[in-house]
């Protein structure tokens, strides 16, 4: 995941905050915490979690979360139509009620996909290794 603080979140909507490259996006889905909030802070036992326990207004926005990267892709629901230009980010998360940490995409209007992490590494073994998948990646198959 990215450097820096950042959140991936199922629940509220993301707010984008740009980092000096474009290739690359960090997204935070964290909710302001109001002055007179003064909770206190826990360590949490996850060492890719940025979430700051104890700090938030919420109990949903104390799901664990990666920092997550963020970048801009083209999206769209369905096999029809020439898509949106959106900003994803992809990261960890793990609900308090989780046995197990979900890879996270989370995409416009805090719409999410999670896939468990046996999945992912098929997603990514499929990605290099598919033929005709790794073609269209490298732009030879149209």
């Amino acid at each position: 995941m990215s450097e820096g603080r950042g959140s991936l979140c199922a629940c509220p909507p993301m707010i984008g905050s740009s980092r000096s490259d474009d290739s690359a996006r960090e997204v935070s889905g964290m909710n302001s915490i109001p002055a007179a909030h003064s909770p206190g802070s826990e360590k949490c036992a996850f060492v890719w979690c940025t979430t700051e326990h104890g700090h938030t207004v919420h109990p949903d926005d104390e799901v664990h979360r990666s920092a997550g990267t963020g970048f801009p892709a083209r999206v769209r629901e369905g096999f029809v139509g020439g898509g949106t230009v959106t900003d994803i980010e992809v990261g960890l998360v793990r609900g308090p009620d989780d046995r197990e940490t979900w890879v996270a995409l989370e995409f416009g209007a805090g719409r999410t996909v999670a896939i468990d992490a046996a999945a992912a590494r098929v997603l990514g073994r499929l990605l290099r290794e598919d033929r005709d998948i790794a073609a269209a990646l490298r732009n030879d198959a149209g």
